[in-house]
Order: structure tokens, then sequence, then C-alpha cells
């Protein structure tokens, strides 16, 4: 990403230095009517945002440009931001109020239309991606693809500013903005239709953290996954830094994603529900890693099918209790010191996969074995490793401090003991070429085990020279048979 303009109350470019001059009087309108963050823009036709362009990069190849926009019926074409009509421009048709991306400059087709019309009223995702090496140009509508076509080529430069609700090489009227406009960015590459859709990320450090900030990042977050919740939107994620966070936790019914960022966060309610699904959550609302204890009920599930991954859920009444007509995917997750039940359920079983379950539970991949923890009295989950275990401190580091690794005597059943089929490399190395279960599993303070190389004889995950020098080295000191 070049630039990120939020609009939440001025025009400063948040990802790198190139801020915007306002122009005319809009409208800086508050949190409850913008679409992401702490505010956006209202422009009545005569009003528009500069950035200065002397030094700005020069989009002549892959580039996307996409923002956040509301219509009110204007009838006229509108430009959302642009280089002017003789390099490109992202706006509106005034008439079919569709999409409209232009990339001057390119064979083939060099204007694009697109094929659905905006209801005023509405906010709409809307992104034009230019991908110079497929030599096509994309329209997206609320990440969804609305139109594309067939253009190859160089896309002109020219001398303009960029402007965001306006045209800097036709400042007349016809290209004016008139409508509410929020979170603007550019990048000098093309975006794949699974990166297209906007997802907001919120932060919440219990530590540092205030309500009464955006969560926007670290240094703002909030104090409370809930406050979080009722902020986000569909697709939003919300990232909780280590920490204990009281429950009950309610996900509203909105497909979002919570999980852990650095080590597991903890969630827990003495007398109360931990975690609560009960408004019909589908799969694309996910809980993962947690450690969720001391609660009546750590998960609480009725008439929902959330997706539960990569939590240790322990030391609660009742683990995980599934209501009525409910369907949940758990997978990843160790439930252990339950005192009456792991998963309680009235009617239908859930799905349940490479869980280390106390008290057994069919499911591919499932067992029930002593996960091994390494001080579960003390609130320390991570799994016992004979190769390395990371020892948390207080510090809350993102990343994992080299000298904070140690060695166990054992060595838990839970490493390596994830599906197959996901990526272990968000994992530290060595990582065994598999994922760990529970809170820790797919994050950089898994616990280790050996890296599957035979030419590894160091077990650090790589083939080197180090090695070779082990090797030559026991084979020298090695006592014939």
């Amino acid at each position: 990403m070049i630039s990120h303009w939020r609009l939440d109350g001025d025009a400063t470019d948040s990802q790198s230095s190139y801020d915007g001059v306002v122009y005319g009087d809009p409208v800086w309108i508050p949190s409850s009517q913008a679409k992401i963050g702490s505010g956006a823009i209202y422009m009545d036709g005569e009003d528009y945002i500069a950035i200065d362009a002397n030094d700005y990069p020069a989009l002549t190849g892959s580039f996307t440009i996409d923002a956040w926009v509301k219509t009110v019926g204007n009838n006229e074409n509108q430009i959302i931001i642009s280089k002017g009509q003789s390099s490109w421009r992202l706006g509106i048709e005034g008439q079919s109020n569709k999409i409209f991306f232009s990339c001057n400059g390119l064979s083939g087709t060099s204007y694009l239309p697109g094929s659905t019309s905006l209801i005023d009223g509405i906010w709409y995702h809307v992104a034009g991606v230019y991908d110079q090496l497929e030599q096509k140009m994309y329209i997206y509508l609320d990440g969804f693809l609305d139109n594309e076509a067939n253009s190859l080529g160089t896309i002109n430069p020219n001398t303009y500013d960029i402007w965001i609700g306006g045209d800097p090489e036709q400042p007349e009227p016809g290209y004016w903005w008139e409508g509410y406009i929020d979170n603007v960015r550019l990048y000098n590459h093309a975006l794949s239709v699974s990166e297209i859709f906007y997802r907001e990320r919120y932060h919440v450090d219990a530590k540092t953290g205030n309500d009464n900030n955006d969560g926007l990042k670290r240094q703002t977050a909030f104090e409370t996954i809930q406050h979080a919740i009722e902020a986000a939107d569909d697709g939003d994620i919300i990232l909780v830094w280590p920490g204990i966070y009281n429950g009950p936790i309610n996900f509203q019914q909105k497909a979002i994603t919570i999980k852990s960022t650095a080590d597991a966060a903890i969630i827990e309610s003495p007398g109360d529900y931990g975690v609560l699904f009960y408004f019909g959550e589908q799969a694309d609302s996910i809980l993962e890693n947690f450690i969720i204890k001391d609660s009546v009920v750590g998960i609480s599930i009725s008439g929902s099918s959330p997706t539960l991954r990569n939590l240790t859920v322990v030391g609660n009444d009742y683990g995980i209790d599934v209501w009525g007509y409910s369907f949940p995917q758990i997978e990843s997750c160790i439930l252990w010191d339950n005192e009456y039940s792991d998963i309680f359920t009235e009617a239908f079983p859930p799905n349940v996969t490479y869980s280390c379950i106390e008290r057994t539970y069919e499911g591919e991949g499932n067992i029930s074995v002593d996960p091994l923890f390494a001080d579960p009295n003390n609130e320390d989950f991570h799994l016992q490793s004979q190769i390395g275990r990371y020892l948390p401190d207080q510090s809350n580091a993102p990343k994992p401090k080299p000298e904070n690794w140690v060695i166990d005597e054992y060595h838990s059943p839970c490493i390596d003991a994830g599906p197959a089929d996901v990526n272990p490399m968000q994992e530290s190395m060595p990582n065994g070429g598999r994922v760990n279960i529970g809170a820790y599993g797919c994050t950089p303070f898994a616990s280790k085990s050996p890296w599957p190389l035979k030419a590894d004889v160091n077990f650090n995950g790589q083939v080197l020279t180090e090695d070779l020098y082990r090797f030559i080295e026991n084979w020298i000191f090695t006592e014939p048979q």
C-alpha cells in the first residue's frame, strides 16, 4: 500500500506522508454516520482534496484504487479519486450510477464501466484494479467482480496532482463529487480477488487500551473485546493483545474474526459464560487462539454454527455447550480439566476434529491424552517441548524473544497434532512441518518440534553448513563397531 486516507476528520495519509490539502467546505461526519473508523467526509460538489504529486510514485503499471462511497442522487458524472483524464480515474457515471475505471494509454480497453447501478444512500466498497501482468482491468463492488476487460500496456503519466472528489485536469461542473467518501487507498500492485474487499482491523489491549480510542492500531487500542465487536462490521478482524479479558463476550450475529495477536489472551468469566453465540452466527464468525477458563460455561452456542479454532478451554464448569439447531466447527482445540463436561450437546453433535479432549470425543484426528501444559497453576498453557517452549514475560512483545525459549524434559502430544493441510510456517522454526493444537497453534509462540529433514542434524529447520560440520564431527568421534 502506498497511501491510506482514512478521512477521519482530516486528509492525513496514515500509511505514508502524502497528506492531502482540503479545498472548499466539506463536512466531516462522525463515526456514527461513517462506514469505517471514527469519521468520513461529505462533499457537496464544490469540495476536493489535493495530494501533491511531485514526489508521488508514478502509477503507470499494475495498481489498485479502492474506497467506501455513498451516493446521494447526483445525476452527473462524479470522480471519487483521479490523476486526471489523461492518466487514471475512478468514478461514477451520472445517468447509470455505475462505477467506472479509466486508465488512459492502455491498448484494448482503457475505459471500463461497471455492471451494477449503485443505490443512493447505501455504503459500497468500490475498487479499480489494473493488472499489467495479467493484462486485465477489473472493477469490484463489495468484494465481487463487477466487470473486467482485456487491457495491456502502460498508463500515461502526467504532471497533475491527485484529487479526491474531482478531476485535476477537468476542474469543472460535471465531475465534482457529491456524497460521502471514506477510507481511500492506493496500492502500487494489483490486489487479488481474495484481498480486494476491505477488512478493518481493530486492536484490543486490556493493559493500555481505552474504549474512547478508535481501535485502529495498538497505540490506540480499545480496552474491551465487546466494545470492539460493537464497532466492527461483517468481515472485520479484531486483534486481541495479551491480557485477561472478562466475559461474557457476545458476537452479536456478526461475521467477524476475533483472534489473539502475539501470545494468547485469556477470556474468563467467573459465575457466567465466557463466550456466547446466540444469534444465528455462522462459519464466518470465527474465534481463534484464546485461552478460555474459569467460567461456568467456556463457550455457549445456541442456534448458531460458528468456527472455533486453536482454543484452549480449561478449568470451566462446562467447556463448550451446544444447544438447539447448531453445527459449530471445532478444530485444533484443547478441552481439559473442565469439571462436568468438555462438550455437551442437546441434539446435534458438533463437528470436532484434530482436538485434544479429556473425555474422549469421536472425530478425525482427535486424541485424549494429557496435553502437558507448562505451568497451568500460573496460567501458562504453552505445551512442554524437548525442542523449545516459549516462556512468556510481561513485555507482550508482538514476536517471540530469542532468549525466552526453554527446553523441557517432556514433549506434549498436542505438538504437530493439527490437520496436515494447514500451513505450519506461521510457527517458529523448527516446527515439525505440521501445526500444533491449542491456543498457540499457528502462531510464532507455538512450541517447537524437530523438522523432518534428514540432513537437518541440529534440528533448526534448515540444512546449512553447520549441519555438515555437526555430521563430520559425529562421524569422526564415533567409535567403530
